[in-house]
């Protein structure tokens, strides 16, 4: 196997085995470092496994990291005619989790990691254990705001936007970092890997989609009881401005503990706020209960 099959991909700062297996005609890319319980990281847009790769690099000695790429993120190969739609990414997620016969999955799922790997999840059920949610959403989102952003971005002149000057890499992963900027190397990575019009095709297609997937995402929150029981751990950056749009991590479902809050935090813990709804697992310090919509 190809350690980097693109150039411009950094051993110091990705220092990781690419990894390749087809499915369903695509051609996806993920690293599997260390062994121990499976962690399975799923990102967001307009990000690839890079998003994870200090994380990787700090819990493979304790466990087996797999990070993959959707089709059109990263260095994964989509087939032809693939739509990059959440609904078919879940299905890809899927097929993946079962080429690898994994079980014992953590899943860690970040912006739309949230919803693909939660489809993935409610089909998969036997072979997941636990979740990591950081900064994401389980149904259909109501919030004017968000419905204005989808529409704006979504339409052809937002479309056009992303795919001809890199948008969502050039502006958004730097809006998103406020502790920690990423630096120009880290940012060439993210560049690199939509380096054309036609590879931003899939962080093109996925702000419409916030409101396009109403019937996806619907799916996905009524299956939340079905998973309920899985030890869940919450986390949600304080100066998210999404938590302004009242889309929160968790429901008034059960009783709550004061917040836990980390404003200024090493790599590897909580930023933001985790709540402890019915209990702490010492070692991954899980919340329990439904995953539910704020008031």
């Amino acid at each position: 196997m190809d350690r980097h099959p693109v150039d411009g991909v950094d051993d110091t700062l990705f220092p990781f085995e690419s990894r390749f297996i087809d499915i369903d005609g695509h051609r996806i890319h993920y690293v599997d470092e260390g062994t121990g319980h499976t962690l399975l990281f799923l990102h967001g847009n307009p990000t690839w496994s890079f998003d994870y790769s200090t994380v990787i690099a700090s819990l493979c000695s304790e466990f087996r990291c797999i990070a993959v790429d959707y089709p059109g993120f990263g260095l994964s190969v989509p087939a032809a005619g693939y739509r990059y739609l959440p609904a078919e990414h879940a299905q890809v997620i899927s097929g993946f989790v079962d080429v690898l016969t994994l079980e014992g999955i953590t899943l860690v799922a970040h912006d739309w990691g949230g919803p693909i790997g939660l489809a993935t999840v409610q089909q998969r059920g036997e072979v997941f254990d636990r979740l990591v949610l950081t900064n994401t959403w389980a149904w259909p989102v109501g919030a004017p705001l968000i419905q204005v952003m989808s529409h704006v971005m979504g339409s052809r002149i937002g479309r056009l936007l992303i795919r001809q000057l890199n948008l969502f890499v050039n502006v958004m992963i730097p809006v998103g970092h406020r502790l920690t900027k990423p630096t120009s190397k880290q940012m060439a990575h993210y560049q690199q890997a939509l380096d054309s019009p036609a590879r931003r095709e899939a962080s093109a297609v996925f702000p419409r989609e916030i409101t396009a997937s109403r019937a996806f995402l619907g799916d996905i929150e009524a299956g939340l009881p079905d998973i309920a029981a899985l030890p869940t751990l919450i986390i949600w950056g304080d100066a998210d401005f999404l938590r302004k749009c009242r889309i929160a991590p968790v429901g008034t479902d059960f009783p709550r503990p004061p917040d836990r809050r980390h404003r200024r935090c090493r790599p590897l813990r909580p930023i933001g706020r985790a709540r402890a709804i019915r209990g702490r697992d010492p070692r991954m310090a899980h919340t329990i209960g439904v995953i539910t919509k704020a008031p």
